[in-house]
């Protein structure tokens, strides 16, 4: 039997912390969603493929302290959507993405299933990814 990956990038060093934005993306075919991207390095440039992301129900800087959201782990986002500031109309009909909220994240352990999130209006998210594919508020 094989370990399955963590949910979360295991970041191996600095610098930390990251940039990390949440995107609300609605008009597509996947429905209106939430986009949570986590750089995993520095990006090289705006199209650089530097985000890992998840598609969520909610936007997890909003869950109360035990709230959980689903979350879907999708394809590599472009860095220039960490510092989106107004919405975007995507191509090919895929919607359009309205930031949320930006900031910065960091691990929190060492195993890669839970995540600090530090918003830029102050304010910090702590997530815990659980096996069922959920992410959990465990920090309020």
């Amino acid at each position: 039997m094989t370990e399955s990956a963590p949910p979360f990038p295991v970041l191996t060093g600095p610098p930390f912390p990251h940039a990390a934005a949440v995107l609300h993306h609605t008009g597509g075919a996947a429905g209106d969603h939430f986009d949570v991207l986590l750089a995993t390095r520095t990006p090289h440039g705006e199209d650089d493929l530097a985000c890992a992301t998840w598609r969520t129900a909610n936007d997890p800087g909003t869950l109360a302290a035990g709230q959980s959201t689903t979350a879907e782990r999708i394809g590599a986002h472009r860095a220039a959507y960490l510092a989106l500031t107004a919405p975007r109309e995507l191509s090919d009909g895929r919607g359009r993405v309205t930031p949320v909220r930006t900031g910065t994240w960091c691990p929190h352990g060492t195993d890669g299933t839970n995540i600090d999130l530090h918003w830029s209006d102050g304010t910090r998210t702590r997530i815990a990814a659980l096996p069922t594919g959920l992410w959990k508020r465990i920090h309020s």
